[in-house]
Formats: C-alpha cells, sequence, structure tokens
C-alpha cells in the first residue's frame, strides 16, 4: 500500500474492528518504521468535531511491525458498542516519523451497522 490509498472500512457494532495495514514503497518494499508513530480517527463528518473513535501507538489502540511497515488498528468491542449504528463517516490513518514528517497512509469511508445479538 502506497501513500493516500483509499479503503472503504465495514464493521458491526460491538465487534472488534481490526484492520492491518502495511506501507510500501514504489518498489513494493515494506517501509521501515522504526521510530514512527501512527494514528487513526474515524468521525462522523470531515468537520465533526467529536471523534467516534481516536486511537494511535502511543494511547493504545495501534501496534507497529516496524521492520515489516505493518500497522495493525484495532478499535475494541467495547468502543464499537458506544457507537449510535447504523452510521456511516470518514477516517484516516497517520504516521509521523521521527523527524516529525506526517504522511496519510490510508483513508476511507466507514460503514458501521448496528448489533444484532447482544449480551
Amino acid at each position: 500500500m502506497s501513500c493516500g490509498e483509499t479503503f472503504d472500512w465495514h464493521f458491526t457494532q460491538g465487534e472488534d474492528a481490526v484492520i492491518d495495514v502495511t506501507w510500501k514503497d514504489e518498489n513494493d518494499s515494506p517501509i521501515d518504521l522504526t521510530g514512527y508513530v501512527a494514528r487513526c480517527q474515524g468521525r462522523e463528518e470531515y468537520q465533526s468535531a467529536s471523534t467516534l473513535f481516536d486511537v494511535s501507538s502511543t494511547g493504545g489502540g495501534i501496534v507497529i511491525d516496524a521492520l515489516n511497515g505493518k500497522i495493525t488498528i484495532s478499535i475494541g468491542n467495547g468502543t464499537t458498542a458506544s457507537i449510535a449504528a447504523p452510521i456511516s463517516g470518514v477516517f484516516d490513518v497517520e504516521v509521523e516519523s521521527n523527524t516529525g514528517i506526517v504522511t496519510n497512509i490510508l483513508s476511507g469511508k466507514l460503514i458501521i451497522n448496528p448489533e444484532v445479538t447482544k449480551s
């Protein structure tokens, strides 16, 4: 996946929503993410002041496999259960190098369906 890729992320309220992103260069080789931080936010609209979810590699919810260029984003079931569904929105994933360069590596639409089975 190169910079600025798009992806529509579908998940159901109350489930663990997980995606893996591998950032690769023009030769399809993974980019070394040593020293990088990653963050991901979902919002109902681009301009929304509040977030549907907000995770990062420093605050939790994102794990970076630096040598393989892989970022795993996990939105826990407690967080997804608290989202009023059905709802659609937008999200993106940014990485920041240890020199402060911020790159958007993935963005797209969110489609969150209501949960049917309740505990």
